[in-house]
């Protein structure tokens, strides 16, 4: 117990600290809600600068809606005059405890289902223009549900507002600063990215890419950008979740993820690859002390990966059949039970196959669209199994055509027209429509300001300037929504491939 009073809340005890202060958690006597309340430290009482910095995490938190960012819901003072806090109380463990707890890293299955998450609430602050830049393991909590939470909005940034964006002035915890960052310049939504590649390679690895002795020689670390690969670390990661590891920790601002749905959709891939489960089913196990250690081994991944074929073969799902079947080659070339299924698969299908098959490819082909497979980066020791395409019908040609000369003087004509109308074209006033391209998977659906685009490499034309939500849709996947700006005249991409 402790004798602080807090007006309209009952202390009950002392949940956490920091250097600038004190989290308590409360009753709120009103609502008979349990809440946690922020207190300043007795020493800050009078400093305005600390007491600017509650007022701005108030006001930042008061413009997001997400559940995966800790709910703000009062600004208050203690009976001694420190400016205080209060917060939604969140029941669970922060990342900095559980790795103590697990020996100092995660099961990369878990680690990505918790950055994941983290993408999902950190894409809402970003699209109302709030930067965090202070993601670290203390601020990212875990419920006992299996749920996320963001919490400590201290150091963030509104990009619309001119507070606390002093270039120079350096915020934040130096083992998670991005490039930028550590240089005290502006930063933006990547800056936030490249911090939770960091949060990914620690709670995968146990260790931190960039190390130091002091504060200059961790910024110098992550200055030179050079870092112990994952796998070296730890050799049963995933090469697909190194690769996503090493993106995010692009020293090129631009060669990194540059929206928080790129890095998200990427996980989410990598764990569509590996079978997972849902990233709630993971999580809920996960902290109820009731996940599977094997659950990312290549065994259990084979395992699911194969049952699941099995299923999509006795529906007739072909497609679905196949591309696990393929999957499942790649992952293990000499796996008996892929071949098997193959051998089952073929025989099945191979009245139908070159109807089917020529019908379904003559389609995508003709539309110009590239067909892969969601597979890791490894050569196949197997011969890649091709569905045979019919060969196209040569066309006749008429035997009755006119003199050589009849055709001469009917191509002047034509050219003569044509030049016309190019003279008349160039005369006009040329336009450039607005336009929205997806780069996206078969399997993926796209929605554009809640309208589906049926063919989405040819895109929305004559869309109007501004912003639009554009929402892709994944079968077994949540979905992801995400918002951009879209500029008159010029044709937008969005690639999610």
């Amino acid at each position: 117990m402790t004798n602080l009073t807090v007006v309209g809340y009952e202390i009950i005890n002392k949940v956490g600290e920091g250097a600038m202060s004190e989290v308590f958690s409360a009753r709120n006597n009103g609502a008979d809600e349990i809440v946690a309340i922020k207190v300043l430290r007795q020493y800050f009482k009078d400093n305005q600068s600390y007491i600017s910095r509650l007022k701005q995490e108030g006001q930042t938190l008061s413009l997001v809606s997400d559940d995966r960012i800790v709910r703000f819901i009062d600004i208050t003072k203690t009976s001694d005059g420190r400016m205080s806090m209060v917060f939604e109380f969140v029941d669970g463990k922060n990342l900095e405890q559980l790795l103590q707890s697990n020996c100092t890293s995660l099961n990369p299955l878990v680690a990505s289902c918790i950055i994941s998450e983290v993408l999902l609430g950190l894409e809402e602050a970003h699209r109302h223009g709030i930067i965090h830049r202070d993601l670290k393991p203390e601020n990212i909590m875990l419920t006992a549900m299996g749920r996320i939470k963001i919490t400590d909005f201290g150091v963030a940034k509104n990009l619309e507002s001119q507070e606390m964006t002093v270039t120079g002035i350096i915020v934040g915890s130096p083992a998670y600063m991005s490039p930028e960052q550590a240089r005290g310049e502006m930063v933006d939504a990547r800056s936030d990215l490249y911090s939770l590649g960091i949060l990914l390679y620690k709670i995968s690895t146990g260790n931190l890419p960039f190390i130091g002795n002091n504060y200059q020689a961790m910024v110098s670390a992550i200055m030179q950008g050079t870092f112990t690969s994952p796998e070296k670390i730890r050799p049963d990661i995933h090469p697909e979740l190194v690769r996503i590891i090493k993106k995010a920790l692009s020293k090129d601002i631009n060669g990194r993820y540059q929206k928080a749905y790129q890095f998200r959709y990427d996980l989410m891939k990598f764990l569509d690859h590996i079978a997972a489960p849902s990233v709630t089913k993971v999580l809920e196990r996960f902290f109820a002390n009731q996940l599977d250690p094997a659950l990312y081994d290549s065994e259990n991944v084979m395992r699911t990966i194969i049952e699941r074929a099995n299923e999509a073969f006795q529906a007739n799902d072909k497609i679905s059949s196949i591309k696990l079947i393929q999957q499942a080659i790649n992952l293990a070339p000499g796996n008996q039970e892929a071949k098997v299924l193959l051998a089952k698969f073929s025989n099945k299908t191979r009245i139908h196959l070159y109807i089917w098959a020529g019908i379904f490819l003559a389609i995508l082909l003709g539309a110009g669209a590239t067909i892969t497979f969601e597979t890791p980066k490894q050569v196949l020791a197997t011969k890649p199994f091709v569905i045979p395409i019919p060969i196209p019908t040569p066309t006749i040609v008429d035997k009755h055509k006119p003199p050589l000369l009849t055709l001469a003087k009917k191509a002047e004509v034509v050219q003569e027209k044509a030049k016309e109308q190019k003279e008349e074209k160039s005369k006009e006033k040329i336009t450039v429509p607005t336009r929205v391209v997806f780069k996206v998977p078969l399997e993926v659906k796209v929605y554009f300001d809640g309208v589906q685009v049926m063919n989405p490499e040819h895109g929305v034309e004559n869309v109007s300037p501004g912003k639009h939500e554009i929402t892709l849709i994944k079968p077994g996947l949540v979905p992801i929504i995400s918002n951009i700006d879209i500029i008159e005249g010029q044709t937008t991409t969005i690639n999610a491939m």
